[in-house]
């Protein structure tokens, strides 16, 4: 009942204040029938509808609703990143690597002053870096390191961008080596 009166809610009040709150809803629900998938993508919703800068929060003047609708976006697309991070691990998916990335750059870009951008952040490299993409993980490691001053993760990620530079040596070599054979 939740998610079509959420439905109506939306078809019939756009612009309606507590549409954020609703959604949210809709997601306890989905987990509640144990639709964690669908929980998740409910999540990923709620973001693109509900942030700062949607359409949502563009047409609805009231400052207070939008701060609102905004913070609960912002749990949601982090709560959405990190659950589709494990399944990757898990389920050794590239796809869901790639999605668990898009994820953390769409909060990279629509919260670029948040303390967890730099967590995101160095997350894309660590995924890059297992993925064997080591010039590409060096780069973010380093972007890591030199963006975010007050990061948990700087000097690690420092250390990091190191060991990646090396890695894509390392591989470079074999692949001169592998040429040379030939």
């Amino acid at each position: 009942e939740a998610i079509e009166t959420y439905k109506a809610l939306k078809s019939e009040y756009p612009e309606y204040r507590d549409l954020p709150f609703v959604m949210a809803s809709v997601i306890d629900c989905y987990e509640q029938k144990g639709q964690i998938p669908a929980a998740n993508e409910g999540r990923r919703q709620l973001f693109l509808r509900y942030n700062r800068n949607s359409e949502w929060a563009k047409a609805v003047h009231d400052s207070a609703a939008v701060r609102i609708g905004d913070s609960l976006s912002e749990i949601a697309l982090l709560d959405a990143a990190s659950y589709t991070y494990s399944m990757a691990i898990e389920k050794k998916s590239t796809d869901l690597y790639r999605q668990a990335v898009d994820y953390y750059w769409d909060y990279i870009k629509t919260y670029p002053e948040k303390e967890k951008a730099g967590d995101c952040h160095y997350t894309i490299a660590e995924i890059l870096f297992g993925e064997g993409n080591y010039l590409e993980a060096a780069k973010q490691y380093m972007e890591v390191s030199r963006r975010y001053k007050n990061s948990r993760y700087r000097e690690t990620a420092a250390m990091n961008a190191i060991v990646s530079a090396q890695q894509l040596l390392k591989k470079e070599k074999e692949m001169g080596g592998a040429e040379n054979a030939h």
